[in-house]
């Protein structure tokens, strides 16, 4: 049952990837889509190494640390073309630098909890840059036009959950419960990504294959006309 729960964002994350390849969104968003998939690579391949070496052990946080920062480093591009557009707005951008600040306290005070393992430490770097993420990501799809305003705001609203959601379980030092309850509520986030993302405007009107169409439909006029 804790395995279930844990692989519920990933089941609907690759639901949602595959959902976009389906519509022609992964190409035209390529950035978004690279991250999530790296995403869902380092989320799947973490759940399931912990089978092989113990949560604490060196060879398990080696692993960890190695597949989390290649996660966020491949986000990088991503989160710049996000930050491009809070950068047009000053409110906005003000917004992202309460919400880190606050992060950033609530981590601190995570990690001055008792008993703090070295693991746990990572955690909470971890749930730090997913706030980052979300809340600029969620901010700056506020006015964005479509296919960016959905992507943005899923994978915003999924990111400060999970990230918000770790520290405060750190922090409070909350019960079992509160680990499922953060998981299934991030995981709304990439079912809404699934149900929503539809093709764009470009993808059904591509003006190259529309001329690449009306060329191949017109040289066989041509060639009669020019024959007679």
């Amino acid at each position: 049952m804790r395995y279930a729960v844990c692989l519920a964002p990933d089941v609907l994350l690759l639901i949602a990837l595959l959902r976009m390849t389906y519509v022609g969104l992964h190409a035209e968003r390529r950035w978004m889509f690279f991250f999530l998939c790296a995403w869902l690579a380092y989320s799947t391949i973490t759940l399931f190494l912990i089978q092989i070496w113990e949560a604490g052990s060196a060879n398990y946080m080696e692993a960890f640390l190695a597949l989390s920062a290649g996660a966020w480093l491949c986000g990088a591009p991503a989160l710049l073309a996000a930050s491009h557009r809070l950068s047009q707005h000053f409110w906005q951008s003000c917004s992202v630098g309460a919400i880190v600040l606050i992060a950033a306290l609530a981590s601190r005070y995570a990690l001055l909890s008792h008993g703090v393992s070295p693991l746990a430490k990572l955690l909470v770097l971890n749930a730090w840059l997913a706030v980052i993420f979300g809340s600029v990501f969620l901010l700056a799809s506020s006015g964005a036009g479509n296919p960016d305003a959905l992507l943005w705001r899923c994978a915003g609203a999924f990111f400060l959950i999970f990230g918000f959601g770790y520290l405060t379980i750190g922090a409070l030092e909350l019960g079992r419960w509160s680990y499922p309850a953060v998981v299934i509520l991030a995981s709304l986030a990439w079912l809404a990504l699934a149900l929503f993302v539809k093709p764009t405007h470009e993808c059904i009107f591509n003006h190259e294959k529309l001329a690449f169409a009306s060329a191949a439909y017109l040289t066989p006029v041509t060639s009669r006309r020019s024959r007679g």
